[in-house]
């Protein structure tokens, strides 16, 4: 059942039902695109991965979501079912309600959704509006706010009217008090179009001085123009409470399919999905709360918003099924299912409006995909019962258990899933070398640098760079004494033209580089910081009083650069109203030497920085994020770095330097 704007409130009661009587629910998404940064490499971490997944995908669009609730009904003993086909897509209600979002599009998507007959005149003119839940609880707090002001007398602060507007505002309430007055007939006036300033002196006068009348003022859209408006019949508490239920309303309407999104968090039911995690991040991301920066916030952040999630894919990946169903792809694990020793189930839809048949062919239709995924679910949960010589067995059961909460990592060697419940098993990487080399070279070139130490496994970052991984283990040690350290030894100008690092030498590589970049950075812009307010028209002993120090970052007042930035703005907001004591002068001076010192050694070391970024190139977009704040120093850098453009990765050579 296709759902947009148009039957959503109507639908409403029936999906929230159908997913309050559900055994599990099975999800699916479709998007505008689905990467665009770095690519996954065989050797990245989890953390890695997610990195790269949150900043290269969630600037596309979720334009669809399936959801399919599947409960078990004894009488026909067989699965009934609903689904429902959602097309979401932003809406920008007001300025104050919802912005105006931008986002990609990557052709081959599109394309990808055009010959699968997805809809695109649906979704644009009857998408779904949504909001986040961080968006909306703000949008409910300001409003509260907003109404609790109007009626509070004492926060509202009166205006002096310009002796050049008096006429104007004086005019405008003589209309009003003859608007008032018994012979008149009308029941609303127009005024002359007029800026917002005016009609603020207006709305205050008037209600001052015709407080006991029954009356209220409004603005409205008339031939494209913001005017202002007097009515009879309503008080201006009550209009006060219309305008406040209508902005309610508002919100409650630009939430959209949100309330789809929160009603299954708080059922806590079972969420099914297949190769799952791009499409728990969009949801969280679009319909609950922005995906944080920390690999480990974003793992508690999902598990509190479904507590009970499994992969399919992840399932066929484990055991036993991993050597049953030779490919986990959707479309073949669904083949594979339908013959021994699986059981494929008989599922009967709930009604004919909310159903799928098997024999319809309408993959990648996000309803249609949830649907297959929930019946490849149910055969597979069959097979554990079966196998454990039981008939059925309960979705809580320990059999399901533990293929909960394990997100399916896909292109990684060793890691086959994130676990959001807890660390994953980290598996030893000291037989892995990552190697940079020449741009000629070839894979039989990588195969006889290694011909000694056995038979490898070559992976490509780009074409220059690669994961080596030695099928014998034991070789390893071999390696760092055969090619590492003598290449170490030999004068720069002598060196080999390769580099071979091991996994954990890079990866140190990777984490200095990152630090040293973050902390030089934070060192010059308290310097800008500094600089930027001096240029102020503030005096130079108030501007000393609000700057924060190191010690001020590192106390309990804050912590880095953010918080030195908000602790600025706290202080600065104080400047014209409470006078703070100069710091003295010696301490000034220190502080200003000191910052200048930080900053003239970032520039004097950005150089070393570029030379070590260059072997690393790989992790440099998730660098440019620290680096892009300081658009001085990133000039600098990326300056550099072009001289080194032989050894980046496309990645960065494509990436946006501010």
């Amino acid at each position: 059942m296709d759902v947009t704007i148009n039957n959503f409130e109507k639908t409403l009661p029936d999906i929230f039902e159908a997913v309050n009587s559900a055994d599990f629910i099975a999800i699916d998404g479709e998007f505008t695109g689905l990467r665009n940064g770095p690519d996954i490499t065989a050797y990245d971490t989890p953390a890695e991965y997610y990195g790269k997944l949150r900043d290269g995908s969630l600037n596309f669009l979720l334009v669809q979501v399936g959801i399919c609730t599947f409960k078990f009904d004894e009488l026909k003993n067989k699965y009934v079912y609903k689904v429902f086909n959602f097309y979401v897509f932003p809406r920008v209600f007001n300025k104050n309600i919802s912005s105006d979002l931008n986002f990609l599009c990557q052709a081959s998507s599109i394309h990808f959704l055009c010959g699968s007959g997805f809809d695109f005149n649906k979704l644009f003119k009857e998408g779904i509006p949504y909001l986040t839940l961080a968006d909306e609880e703000i949008l409910q707090e300001e409003l509260t706010a907003k109404y609790e002001n109007l009626n509070n007398s004492e926060s509202f602060t009166k205006v002096t009217i310009p002796e050049e507007l008096s006429s104007v505002v004086e005019d405008a309430c003589n209309k009003i008090e003859k608007f008032l007055s018994p012979k008149s007939t009308d029941n609303e006036i127009c005024f002359e179009r007029c800026n917002g300033f005016i009609r603020k002196l207006i709305f205050q006068t008037a209600y001052e001085r015709f407080s006991t009348a029954n009356f209220s003022l409004c603005t409205k859209w008339v031939d494209n123009s913001l005017i202002l408006v007097a009515q009879k019949g309503k008080s201006k508490a009550e209009h006060d409470r219309e305008n406040y239920e209508k902005e309610k309303n508002d919100i409650q309407e630009a939430v959209g399919f949100s309330k789809i999104i929160k009603h299954i968090s708080k059922s806590e039911k079972l969420i099914v999905g297949h190769n799952m995690l791009l499409d728990i991040c969009h949801i969280v991301n679009r319909f609950c709360w922005p995906l944080p920066d920390s690999y480990w916030e974003f793992k508690e952040m999902v598990h509190q918003i479904f507590p009970r999630v499994i992969d399919t894919k992840y399932m066929c990946s484990a055991y036993p099924f991993r050597d049953l169903i030779p490919s986990s792809v959707l479309s073949h694990m669904l083949k594979r299912l339908k013959e021994p020793p699986f059981q494929f189930p008989e599922a009967e839809a709930e009604n004919a409006e909310c159903g799928y048949s098997m024999t319809e062919r309408k993959s990648h239709e996000a309803g249609f995909d949830a649907y297959t995924t929930g019946l490849a679910f149910i055969a597979l949960t069959s097979y554990l019962g079966k196998k454990s010589k039981q008939n059925s067995i309960e979705f809580k059961s320990e059999l399901i258990k533990q293929y909960e909460n394990r997100l399916f990592l896909m292109k990684i060697m060793d890691y086959s899933y994130i676990n959001l419940k807890g660390n994953e098993p980290k598996p030893s990487r000291n037989h892995v070398f990552h190697i940079t080399f020449p741009k000629e070279w070839k894979t039989s070139d990588i195969v006889q640098l290694f011909n000694a130490y056995g038979n490898i496994h070559i992976s490509y970052c780009n074409q220059s760079t690669a994961w080596v991984t030695l099928l014998e283990q034991e070789k390893s040690k071999l390696v760092i004494s055969g090619l590492i350290e003598p290449n170490l030894k030999e004068t720069p100008g002598l060196r080999k033209p390769y580099t071979v690092l091991t996994w954990n030498s890079f990866h140190e590589k990777i984490t200095a580089a990152k630090h040293n970049i973050s902390s030089s950075l934070h060192l010059s812009n308290r310097q800008s910081l500094r600089l930027s307010k001096m240029n102020t028209t503030s005096t130079p002993k108030t501007v000393n009083d609000v700057i924060p120090t190191t010690e001020d970052c590192s106390s309990g007042e804050g912590k880095g650069k953010d918080d030195c930035i908000k602790l600025y703005s706290k202080r600065s907001g104080d400047i014209n109203n409470t006078p703070r004591k100069r710091k003295k002068d010696d301490q000034d001076e220190d502080l200003t030497i000191s910052n200048s010192r930080n900053s003239n050694n970032l520039s004097e070391s950005l150089p070393e920085m570029a030379d070590s970024l260059c072997s690393t190139s790989k992790n440099i977009s998730s660098i440019k994020r620290s680096v892009s704040s300081d658009k001085i120093n990133s000039l600098m850098l990326f300056k550099h770095l072009k001289g080194n453009e032989d050894s980046l990765h496309k990645t960065f050579e494509e990436a946006s330097w501010e």
